[in-house]
């Protein structure tokens, strides 16, 4: 919980920039610049403990703090400055009735991880489907209930994984940042890598299985061995029943075939025999998924996150069957 100086400056063309965040972990004065968007940067700059949040949030003090980035007047626009404090924290409640909340109003990180837009945008993707779904009365308005309990646990570990990195950044105590830059040397020195960012599961919800509630991978596919290759969201979209065999759908009757569909789901199988939309897997990127997952079919949310999988013990009747049921399935647009 600091208070950051954060500055958008519009330099000049000539002025050239690497299009990447750079933290520098500075004692006497942490600081960020990122990029701002076309033609403009984002620098921040920690608040010490002997200054205010006035003395920092002035004209003046921003342009002292740019200059040791070759940013003055003459090369550069100052287009803002403000003074926020870097919270954390998230809604215990995301539901009440028609209200749902999303984005900063359902929680707050500090930026270091550059994930606070992110878990915005998947909440919008996790809300979007079920609210669509029931706004369309393909089922009951209990699905929305799945929100709150699925994005709280997932938002939760970003938030934790961005304050770990504030930690480390934060630090204005010379000793303290001796002892964390000998650390990270040697390690770099060791050739150790750095930690890879988390990859949580979705909170308890619409999923099932040991494989529901992850992302799901992201292919290149064919819709014939002479057309394009394409990203498997472009051709096929968000929602799928991906079944290694076409011949394992031949299971499904019509109702449950029209209820995937109201439901925002699309099917293709990796092989020509049997119902459904052959697609070539141009990587193999789908098989080694399946073949990893021990499964026979996956069933992916239109939020591109996993319902759950066939296998051998369990048919893809009955994985269809359980999704039509967990979302709160109610056909009344038929």
């Amino acid at each position: 919980f600091y208070d950051w100086l954060v500055v958008d400056v519009k330099p000049l063309p000539s002025l050239k920039f690497p299009h990447v965040a750079s933290q520098t972990c500075d004692f006497s004065r942490p600081a960020t610049m990122v990029p701002g968007g076309p033609g403009r940067r984002r620098w921040e700059f920690m608040r010490l403990p002997h200054e205010t949040a006035e003395e920092l949030n002035t004209t003046t003090t921003a342009w002292k703090m740019l200059a040791p980035f070759g940013i003055d007047s003459s090369n550069a626009e100052l287009e803002r400055h403000s003074v926020y404090t870097f919270q954390a924290g998230w809604a215990k409640q995301w539901r009440k009735g028609r209200i749902l909340l999303a984005g900063d109003a359902a929680h707050l990180m500090p930026p270091f991880a550059g994930q606070g837009l992110g878990a915005g945008v998947r909440d919008a993707m996790n809300l979007s489907w079920k609210l669509d779904a029931v706004l369309r009365g393909v089922s009951d308005d209990a699905l929305l209930d799945s929100y709150g309990t699925e994005r709280t646990p997932h938002v939760s570990r970003f938030i934790d994984f961005s304050m770990e990195l504030g930690r480390v950044i934060c630090i204005t105590d010379t000793a303290e940042a001796a002892e964390r830059d000998a650390r990270m040397i040697k390690a770099r020195q060791d050739g150790a890598q750095p930690p890879a960012p988390p990859n949580p599961k979705l909170g308890q919800g619409v999923h099932q299985g040991t494989a529901g509630g992850m992302i799901s991978v992201q292919g290149r596919v064919q819709t014939t061995p002479e057309g394009p290759v394409t990203r498997a969201d472009d051709t096929l979209g968000g929602g799928l029943l991906l079944v290694k065999d076409g011949r394992l759908l031949g299971s499904l009757d019509k109702t449950k075939m029209a209820a995937l569909s109201d439901l925002g789901i699309t099917f293709a199988t990796l092989s020509a025999e049997g119902p459904g939309n052959p697609v070539i897997d141009a990587d193999g990127t789908y098989r080694e998924w399946l073949d990893e997952l021990d499964a026979t079919a996956v069933l992916v949310r239109p939020d591109f996150y996993v319902y759950g999988t066939a296998s051998s013990t369990l048919t893809v009747q009955d994985l269809v069957d359980s999704f039509i049921q967990d979302t709160a399935y109610t056909a009344r647009q038929r």
